[in-house]
């Protein structure tokens, strides 16, 4: 801690006189002895001491003030700075109460419809609780006089849950319909982007079982985790999927993710296949169509099928809008026709597997919105959809065998019907 002196100039005083010097040491001096003789002395008090008073300490903790809980609700067009004024809180209470709630959790956030619960007692309140998002929450509390702001967890805990069904048209409409959580669907589809076109592949029949994470708390369904293990079966093929250490891997411990997506689109169909021989419907004759079209609605996002380097971002004649990424030496992908690339999107710009990097348009000598999506192995144009991308990573020594424990179990409870395997919460 510092200390800041300042130096001020006064004015000299002029030499006191014994008269003034007794008339400074009378009411500081004097005036308390004469008190002495004018005043005469108190008798003794008979009344007890306050640390002799007969009271019974332990009778107080045994009927402590009782606490009462209350759950209230914001109204329409109510604020907690209302909801508080209303439960008898006085005004600068209620703005400290705010203020330092700020510092953990913007009360601006609160809005009509949520759940506040109060603490009172016959003082007036004590505690207030926010939950807002079912497992975590905020309070304000007073303490010693004033109030302070934390955070707090609801105790929970993991249970999988296992679900099957069957796909008469989509895998979202039948997930829904076996009620489950849309989280977990659109990871499914994430799981297995690299081994299946869920929007071209899919057929009425396949079946799909999934065993994931239901986050309980107080007894109840709070939230839903992760997928830790799932089989699809499409067109008779099997394709499953465990989870280890923060990847999926088939059951011979070879990641599913591979060095390119199945495709750079999430909602699309082919519109144009890859052939020697197509009409172009705007030059009017036939060309070669070095690629795939996926008709698509304009602005929908264009992903990167891969990680790697752009080494082409602008204008290029029939292709309008057009990116070239080069993933690696075997590896490269071109996105044409696009409405427009995605600011910072340049050459020499490194990209991430299902970064954005444009939208869906009909740039360039286009009659619709589509995707025009080409790749290249080693320099030379083939079937995008003939691609069989390898593993990024595959399981060895150590790693392996100890995924293989964990396949093991996984796989057992994902094949039984329900399951009531509680986990520590992670």
């Amino acid at each position: 801690m510092q200390f800041y002196f300042t130096q001020r100039e006064f004015p000299a005083r002029k030499r006191s006189s014994w008269k003034n010097k007794l008339l400074y040491l009378f009411p500081v001096v004097i005036f308390p002895l004469l008190l002495l003789y004018i005043i005469p002395s108190q008798p003794e008090s008979k009344e007890p001491s306050a640390g002799s008073l007969n009271i019974d300490i332990g009778d107080f903790k045994k009927r402590p003030p009782s606490l009462t809980f209350i759950e209230r609700t914001i109204r329409k067009n109510e604020t907690l700075y209302g909801l508080l004024l209303s439960e008898g809180l006085p005004a600068s209470e209620v703005v400290e109460v705010l203020e330092v709630m700020k510092g953990v959790y913007n009360p601006r956030r609160i809005l009509p419809g949520s759940k506040i619960r109060l603490s009172r007692d016959g003082e007036g309140l004590k505690r207030i609780e926010y939950l807002y998002n079912g497992l975590d929450g905020v309070f304000v509390e007073r303490a010693g006089g004033r109030w302070r702001a934390g955070r707090f967890e609801v105790p929970r805990k993991v249970v999988l849950a296992t679900v099957e069904g069957s796909i008469e048209s989509s895998l979202y409409e039948a997930g829904r319909k076996n009620g489950i959580p849309p989280k977990v669907l659109i990871e499914l589809s994430d799981i297995f982007a690299w081994q299946i076109d869920f929007s071209t592949d899919i057929r009425k029949g396949d079946t799909f079982r999934i065993l994931y994470e239901v986050i309980m708390a107080d007894g109840r369904e709070v939230g839903v985790g992760k997928v830790v293990a799932a089989e699809l079966v499409n067109a008779g093929r099997a394709f499953v999927a465990i989870h280890y250490r923060g990847e999926y891997y088939d059951p011979e411990g070879r990641a599913l993710r591979r060095v390119l997506l199945k495709s750079p689109l999430r909602y699309r169909r082919i519109s144009s296949y890859f052939t020697k021989r197509r009409y172009h419907p705007i030059l009017k004759k036939y060309l070669p169509h070095h690629g795939v079209d996926y008709a698509a609605p304009y602005g929908t996002p264009v992903e990167s099928a891969g990680d790697g380097r752009v080494i082409f971002a602008g204008w290029k004649r029939g292709y309008g809008y057009y990116v070239a990424i080069k993933h690696n030496a075997t590896y490269t992908t071109a996105y044409g026709h696009l409405s427009r690339i995605k600011r910072g999107i340049k050459r020499g710009k490194r990209v991430k597997q299902g970064e954005v990097i444009g939208y869906v348009g009909s740039t360039g000598l286009s009659t619709g919105p589509h995707l025009h999506y080409e790749v290249r192995v080693r320099g030379r144009v083939v079937n995008p959809l003939s691609i069989k991308a390898e593993p990024v990573k595959s399981l060895s020594g150590r790693e392996l065998a100890e995924f293989r424990e964990i396949k093991e179990e996984l796989l057992a409870t994902l094949y039984r019907k329900t399951t009531t395997v509680a986990m520590d919460a992670r």
